[in-house]
């Protein structure tokens, strides 16, 4: 009927709007008709079932599975799990921990005052929020990445080549600013110091490039996209990873040195305070970080101490 209104011209215009628009709720209607009905597909997971059955499997007294194969299933043993909640591997560095770092990086790589290595790593970043994606994708990386990187410089004086240092610093690659807490290799090597210096530095860096890498191995969820919404839950999920990941190394017996051992089971009680940095002026902490003079002078003392380290060191220590 609608198509015979339409191709007959004794009809007023009027009625062809009306019959146009008829003709279309038709045709809608045997689309609507012709579609497959959509609906979301309920699965019962039954969660609660299966937390009694890795219950069953692994933790009763009479467990399904021996404990290899727990450490074959999560990566670590048993007890390790059983001590993830423990505050000590929670709580931030004290004046102790910074000295130990100081002692333990001087013994293998020669620095004095070396907190660490710092280096970054792209992680993609799925569910980025529209608003955000212009400001987290750059042009080598085609979608959203979060640059994840290491380190923070708490007030832990220190003494090379016969000057004193207020903060720790980290061995940084040619990307980093000229910072009071960084220091980097050179690009020109000009004499012997700079490439016995810039040859030490190259050596001591590799643990923190390969850190990522061992991560990512261990950790399947950092090798994928982030699914998250926010940027502070991939954080909390980059710490629990890192987290584990010194507990595994701890378990399986590599700690720092035997020493450290005895200090795991100490009082936390008896553990020295927090580094008292509260209440300072933000500005002076930033102008201090940020103070290349400091920094080209920690350089030049780092470059004198290290031409002085006997030839063989990093064979002694390697």
């Amino acid at each position: 009927m609608a198509s015979y209104l339409l191709s007959n011209d004794s009809f007023s215009e009027n009625e062809r709007i009306i019959a146009l628009i008829q003709h279309l709720e038709d045709d809608d209607d045997e689309v609507e008709s012709e579609r497959v009905p959509r609906s979301r597909i309920y699965i019962p997971r039954n969660r609660e079932e299966a937390g009694e059955n890795l219950w069953k499997d692994y933790f009763s007294d009479t467990t399904v599975f021996p404990p290899y194969k727990f450490k074959r299933r999560f990566r670590m043993r048993i007890e390790l799990f059983l001590r993830i909640s423990q505050e000590r591997y929670m709580r931030s560095p004290n004046a102790y921990d910074v000295q130990r770092l100081y002692s333990k990086h001087e013994e293998k790589h020669g620095f004095k005052g070396m907190l660490g290595s710092i280096d970054c790593m792209h992680w993609e970043w799925k569910n980025c929020p529209v608003a955000l994606k212009g400001q987290y994708t750059r042009g080598d990386h085609k979608k959203p990445t979060i640059m994840l990187e290491a380190g923070t410089s708490p007030l832990a004086p220190f003494e090379v080549n016969g000057n004193q240092y207020t903060k720790g610093y980290y061995l940084a690659d040619g990307i980093y600013p000229d910072w009071a807490t960084l220091v980097k290799g050179f690009a020109c090597l000009t004499d012997d110091p700079r490439i016995k210096f810039t040859r030490f530095h190259a050596s001591a860096r590799k643990d923190v490039e390969r850190a990522f890498g061992v991560l990512q191995g261990r950790f399947h969820i950092l090798r994928l996209a982030a699914r998250a919404m926010s940027i502070n839950k991939m954080r909390r999920f980059m710490d629990c990873c890192i987290i584990l990941h010194n507990m595994i190394l701890e378990d399986q017996g590599f700690a720092l040195s035997d020493w450290e051992e005895e200090f795991i089971t100490e009082d936390m009680e008896n553990r020295p305070e927090r580094i008292p940095n509260r209440g300072r002026d933000q500005d002076v902490i930033i102008r201090e970080i940020r103070d290349r003079t400091v920094h080209d002078q920690l350089t030049d003392d780092l470059v004198e101490h290290i031409w002085n380290l006997p030839s063989a060191f990093r064979t002694m220590n390697g």
